[in-house]
């Protein structure tokens, strides 16, 4: 059964929050809520993929996230820089 609208709102309203955040103030259970989030994503499973303890390495990179807003048509990443 699917979540309620505003409930789903709601919730990603709570991690925009956590992640406009320094990554240094944020709670243990803050990045608790942030890991199983990102832990399925191929890009992140790939960083991941020959590392021993891969939960505690997640969680500090989970720890450093942000909230970053982009135009439509701007670089967010630039190879070789």
């Amino acid at each position: 059964m699917e979540r309620p609208k505003s409930r789903r709102v709601d919730r990603l309203q709570v991690v925009i929050d956590i992640l406009k955040r320094k990554g240094k103030v944020r709670t243990d259970k803050e990045i608790d809520l942030l890991v199983p989030l990102v832990q399925n994503i191929k890009f992140i499973q790939e960083i991941f993929k020959d590392r021993d303890s891969k939960q505690h390495s997640l969680r500090e990179i989970v720890s450093c996230f942000t909230n970053e807003e982009h135009h439509k048509e701007s670089n967010v990443f630039e190879y070789g820089k």
